[in-house]
């Protein structure tokens, strides 16, 4: 939370992002096997001296985002480690903690949604009109010009509508990475019975599928903001899908035992596809929730 100028150099801004990211996945672990091996003291007594000295370097300025961002890990990684503790599903810990983390989520980014869309439409423009000025010393004719900058202005549209989708999902990221490092290391120490589902196995309960339906009916009949909020949710729910629909290919790869080479060729190539492969997998994830496919039932995600 300390102050960051013009002055700082974007090595600085660059290395201290990327150490808060991964500090964070740390926090969602150890915060969550705290509150497993019933350190209560320390887990709040730690907890409420990192609002205080938190506070002392934001002050009331930016009082707001302090308490969002410190209150999604503390609760996320107390909620995940104390329903472990009972006894409780994964599935239904991740769920839970995934609701956490989102709500939190929400109070941290959407105050500034609207200011980042317009600076993001601000400089998009921006880039859009380098470009064609580019395109044109470079003796490109007006019909490819048009071309190429309007495949470019869809892309930053879709980008920007987006945003708040995006931000969370960075946020969910990461507390899936501590949650899966959490249950790892439980497991490892034989501290818990139930074992994380295999990766081939992980599937989206059917439960979900009623609020994607809510969703793609805002699209089709909604007004403008209802549609700018159901395109989100569609994409906050087809980064699950496409990777439950990764599992699936994963399963079948393996169930047809194909080798180590084919199957980082076959990722390879399914990465290359972009949005295409993308949208097949949460297609294959869709399906698979009622399909059953692999014939079990919901697992662990």
């Amino acid at each position: 939370y300390g102050k960051i100028d013009n002055n700082t150099g974007t090595l600085i801004i660059a290395l201290m992002s990327t150490l808060t990211y991964f500090l964070a996945i740390y926090l969602f672990y150890g915060i969550a096997y705290m509150a497993y091996s019933k350190h209560t003291y320390l887990l709040w007594g730690s907890g409420v001296a990192a609002f205080v000295v938190g506070y002392l370097m934001t002050g009331l300025s930016d009082i707001w985002t302090l308490l969002m961002s410190w209150s999604m890990i503390l609760f996320a990684g107390a909620i995940i480690g104390r329903l472990t503790l009972t006894g409780k599903s994964y599935q239904k810990i991740y769920l839970i903690g995934l609701l956490a983390v989102s709500v939190f989520s929400l109070g941290l980014f959407s105050p500034i949604w609207h200011d980042l869309i317009v600076t993001a439409t601000q400089k998009s423009t921006t880039m859009i009109n380098e470009v064609k000025q580019s395109l044109q010393a470079m003796g490109y004719s007006a019909d490819a010009i048009r071309e190429s900058t309007d495949s470019t202005i869809k892309m930053f549209h879709a980008l920007i509508r987006l945003i708040p989708a995006l931000m969370i999902l960075s946020v969910v990221m990461q507390f899936s990475l501590g949650f899966i490092i959490f249950t790892y290391r439980i497991n490892k120490n034989n501290l818990q019975t139930q074992k994380l589902a295999p990766f081939i196995h992980w599937k989206i309960p059917f439960g979900v599928t009623p609020l994607l339906m809510v969703a793609i009916l805002l699209r089709i009949f909604g007004s403008a903001t209802y549609a700018l909020v159901a395109d989100n949710v569609i994409a906050f729910l087809a980064f699950f899908y496409a990777v439950t629909g990764l599992a699936l290919m994963e399963f079948y790869l393996e169930k047809f035992n194909f080798s180590k080479f084919m199957r980082v060729l076959f990722y390879v190539m399914l990465f290359f596809t972009q949005l295409i492969g993308l949208f097949v997998a949460a297609l294959i994830g869709f399906i698979d929730s009622f399909a059953d496919w692999r014939k079990s039932q919901p697992l662990n995600l």
